[in-house]
């Protein structure tokens, strides 16, 4: 929701968006980092029947693909230059929220995360 919104600049909409993700890796009624992202890296097996294989490489996807799309768009509206590659983008800040679930796990606050999240900003700024 929060990269859909049009009245907030870019930069706003993804960090929005990245620090819903850390506040929800830091969640205090939870076990901290994300489940899902431990399940899907550390998934790569070739045991798994072909059915199971197909929806993990498509959870690993939708991320990746809601960024791209995010980040083509801000091209094509002028937000963001083209001399980045919106691909490129979308798996470097997949990287991010990777690392920030593993260091949530590993006990990092998470204001400790945001000052991770507002460095990264720093591309696309």
């Amino acid at each position: 929701a929060c990269l859909n919104q049009e009245v907030i600049p870019m930069t706003d909409k993804l960090r929005q968006y990245m620090m819903s993700i850390v506040a929800g890796q830091c969640n205090l009624n939870g076990p901290s980092g994300c489940f899902l992202t431990v399940c899907v890296s550390e998934s790569v097996s070739d045991d798994y029947p072909p059915n199971a294989k197909a929806l993990i490489n498509e959870v690993k996807s939708i991320g990746e693909t809601v960024l791209t799309s995010f980040f083509v768009a801000a091209q094509a509206q002028g937000e963001l230059s083209n001399d980045h590659d919106g691909k490129t983008l979308a798996q470097y800040f997949t990287g991010i929220m990777h690392g920030t679930a593993a260091l949530s796990r590993a006990g990092k606050s998470q204001q400790e995360l945001n000052k991770i999240i507002e460095t990264a900003l720093k591309v696309v700024a």
